[in-house]
This record gives structure tokens, sequence and C-alpha cells, in this order.
């Protein structure tokens, strides 16, 4: 069952992005949650999933034990428990349903969406939760707000979603509920001219640059949509697209482009060309892909002009060098 649940979301990239998310089914004191790094698409293809003695993640939550990299599983494996395993254990349901649907990350990080979410979700029971490090600072606040009033559905500002149950069916009919009532329109987008990024990358790759087009063009919007470019200048909107992209692009003009030299992309995976599109270099992983294009769906789900509230400063040194988000990664390629 909690392979069949996970290969549907994790095939959603309306959902699940990369190898983000993460779902766990618990049982007589057992919780069995999906690997860190490894992929929800893959659930029904690939052993992802590794059992962990409950008891221990929470009494860990309520000390200072760090969670991620303190727990074993209860089986001989070479995999290591998710990044999230603590919210996953203190959320007192079978089934915890972690998702990063777009919707929720367009709107939750716009200023003042807190109000929106509550006229949006008006008659479901659900938490706020204000952006903090995944890992063990996310689960000590979720065990803090379960304690003050439980609830079934968690919106993680800058995040994601959380859905929860006893029922896997009632739990899917709830995040459904949630995610229709979330739904947000996108803006037009102008289409790239595709002859012309052919011509760039022509020329780049006679100075063995060794680049490409995305296979989505949606992607192309974060260079032709003014508002998505300004938006891909500013720090990351959420943890995963600074994970698997980077801190910040690489940001040319046409005639800039065709300058650069291979020393000059050592620390990038894709170049957005000003007004023109994206180019992928030969380093860019189809994690860094998929996540190109839920960027470019999450800014133009985001109206323009408004206030947003990015990953600050702070936020992001957190997870740039994190030898949990590392090893996330590392997986993660060792999978595609």
């Amino acid at each position: 069952m909690l392979k069949d649940i996970s290969s549907l979301l994790g095939n959603k990239l309306e959902l699940i992005q990369a190898s983000g998310g993460n779902t766990s089914y618990k049982e007589n004191g057992i919780m069995w949650i999906k690997a860190s790094g490894k992929s929800l698409a893959s659930s029904k293809m690939d052993d992802i999933f590794i059992p962990l003695a409950i008891d221990p993640i929470i009494n860990s939550i309520i000390s200072k034990t760090e969670i991620e990299t303190k727990f074993k599983p209860l089986i001989k494996t070479d995999l290591k428990a998710s990044i999230e395993t603590g919210l996953h254990a203190v959320i007192p349901y079978s089934f915890v349903l972690h998702t990063h649907p777009l919707d929720v990350i367009a709107l939750s990080v716009v200023e003042g969406s807190k109000a929106l979410f509550s006229r949006l979700l008006d008659g479901i029971d659900w938490t706020w939760i204000d952006y903090v490090k995944p890992g063990e600072a996310l689960s000590k606040v979720i065990y803090k707000s379960i304690n003050d009033n439980l609830t079934k559905v968690f919106i993680l500002k800058n995040h994601g979603l959380i859905v929860a149950g006893d029922d896997i069916d009632q739990a899917l009919d709830l995040q459904n509920n949630v995610l229709s009532r979330l739904k947000t329109k996108e803006r037009n987008v102008t289409s790239p001219n595709v002859k012309n990024l052919e011509q760039i990358i022509m020329t780049l790759n006679k100075n063995d640059i060794n680049a490409y087009l995305p296979d989505a063009l949606k992607i192309h919007s974060l260079a032709t949509d003014s508002w998505s470019m300004k938006l891909a200048k500013m720090n990351p909107l959420y943890p995963d697209h600074l994970v698997f992209c980077g801190l910040k692009p690489l940001i040319h003009s046409q005639e800039s482009i065709k300058r650069i030299r291979k020393g000059d992309i050592i620390n990038f995976t894709y170049s957005i060309i000003k007004e023109v599109g994206v180019i992928l270099f030969s380093n860019c992983t189809q994690s860094t892909h998929s996540m190109l294009e839920a960027q470019s769906i999450i800014n133009l789900r985001i109206p323009p002009l408004s206030c947003v509230n990015t990953l600050s400063n702070e936020d992001c040194n957190a997870l740039c060098n994190w030898d949990a988000e590392l090893y996330r990664i590392k997986i993660s390629k060792s999978n595609q």
C-alpha cells in the first residue's frame, strides 16, 4: 500500500520534484519511511523504505539528540533515514504524506499568505508552520504544534504540505480537497526562439562547453517572463531549489553568453539568457532539470510585483553545506 501511494505521488511533478518529499507508515511501534535521497517515483522498482523504532525518535526530539544522524534502521542496509524522519514520527497517525505541491509553495511565499490560506481552507482543520530548517528544527516545531492543536493538515511556509491519517484513502481525499482549494493559475508566457537558442548552443559547443536545451519548454520562462526572471535573481524560495539548483543562477545577455569559456561555468549547471531562454550544461542532472521546471511553474503562479518571502541568507547558509543534504544529492545522482 505504501509503495503504491508513494509511486502515485512521486510521479506527479505538481507534488514531488526530484528526490523531494517523503511518505511513511506506522504499525506496532515501527515506522517505515522513505530513505534519504531516494525517489518516491521509484518506490515500485526499488527498495526505498527502511524501518525504524518510533519511540527513540520521539524521545530524541524532546531531548537534544541529532535526529537524522543517530537513528539506525532495524534491518541491515546502507540507506539512511530521511532528513524528515522526526516529523513523521511525531505526527500520531498511521500514514503521513509530505509533499512539495507547487501551488502551496507559490501561495505560501507571498507576504500575508496565511490569511489567504485561512479563507481558502475554511472548514478544514489545519496548522500553519513558519519556515524553519528541515530536519530536527522542523520536527521540534511540529511536535510543539501538535501538543497545542492536533490536526491532519500542515501548511509549511516556503516548503510544502503534510497530510496525515489512519486511513490512507481518507488521507488522500483530504489531500486532494486541500490541493483543489489551493489551485492557482499561471500567467501566459512568451514562447522561446528555439532556433536562436540552438545557434547560441552551437557557438558554445565549439568552445567545448557542451550545452543543450531543456526538455521542458516552460523552463525558458525564467528568461522570457520578466517577473519570473526577477524572482530567479532572488534567494531561492524553498529548500530543494537551493539544494539541486544552487544559490544563484548564471545570468547572461545574448551577446555575453557567447564569450564564456569552460572555466566560467565550473560552478554552474545552467544559465539564464535574458529575454531569450535557458540552456543547460553537461553537469546538469535530471534532478536539476526537474527543479528548474518546478521553479518556472511556481514563478508563473506568483502575482507580479508581489512582496515575496525568500529564504534568508542565514537559511541558505544553513543548507548549502549541510552533510544531510550533500548525502541526499549524492544518492539522488547515483539513482540517475
